[in-house]
């Protein structure tokens, strides 16, 4: 997983919680999916929950205020939008130069953050581990990319968010993307959030433009810090 932090682009509303019961019928599952998705992309998106019992839990309606707001996020700022066109060059340059990717100080407040996934184990893991990045990018208003090395899941999963095929994509664009070798990363690589909090170095000196997170079953005691207040603080930083 990667913490990327670049450019800047407008702010998103925000909107208040509350919850409703989501009927049976409704093919958008309560708001779970958007209005603005063509029918016709993915004929699982709306098959899938007829295989399974109605849910008898409510259904927060600020969790469909969050899933609409990060819709707009990934329009602004996903593949393909000059938001993302502009911060690979920025990542790019502050690679080259060897120095923090952080946004200008006449940028506006809110930053274009992106969170990278990588495929681990099987398909299993993979789905759960994609529901969890997901959250991780829900909660901290990043835009989820999924790094998909020759393109092996691309014909299993939905594009989950509108917009895809058309103006922008979840999938990394891996050929133009200046971080190389992912999939090759492990705890050991010196970008990674354990090294640089063994190094001392958090949110005051991040020692990259972007930061690698290994959650993996053989990571490091510095490394399990990402569950920590002080390994979320210096994650936070990038």
């Amino acid at each position: 997983m990667l913490e990327l932090y670049v450019v800047s682009e407008q702010g998103l509303g925000r909107a208040s919680p509350s919850s409703t019961v989501p009927d049976t019928r409704d093919r958008l599952l309560g708001g779970l999916l958007s209005p603005d998705f063509d029918d016709h992309s993915c004929l699982s998106r709306y098959l899938a929950s007829l295989y399974r019992r109605p849910s008898l839990h409510n259904l927060s309606s600020h969790l469909v205020s969050r899933l609409r707001r990060y819709e707009s996020l990934h329009r602004l700022c996903g593949p393909g939008t000059p938001a993302y066109s502009r911060s690979v060059a920025h990542l790019r340059h502050s690679m080259d130069t060897h120095r923090p990717a952080r946004a200008s100080s006449n940028s506006s407040s809110s930053e274009c953050s992106y969170i990278v996934w990588t495929p681990e184990e099987g398909l299993g893991n993979r789905i759960l581990s994609t529901a969890s990045t997901f959250l991780y990018a829900l909660l901290t208003d990043r835009v989820l990319l999924v790094h998909h090395p020759g393109d092996d899941l691309n014909n299993i999963f939905c594009e989950p968010f509108p917009g895809a095929t058309t103006t922008t994509t979840w999938v990394l664009p891996v050929k133009d993307f200046p971080i190389r070798n992912i999939k090759r990363f492990t705890f050991h690589t010196r970008e990674s959030l354990g090294n640089a909090l063994g190094r001392g170095e958090g949110s005051r000196d991040p020692p990259a433009p972007w930061l690698y997170v290994h959650l993996k079953t053989d990571y490091q005691p510095d490394d399990r810090r990402f569950f920590c207040d002080d390994g979320q603080d210096a994650v936070l930083s990038w």
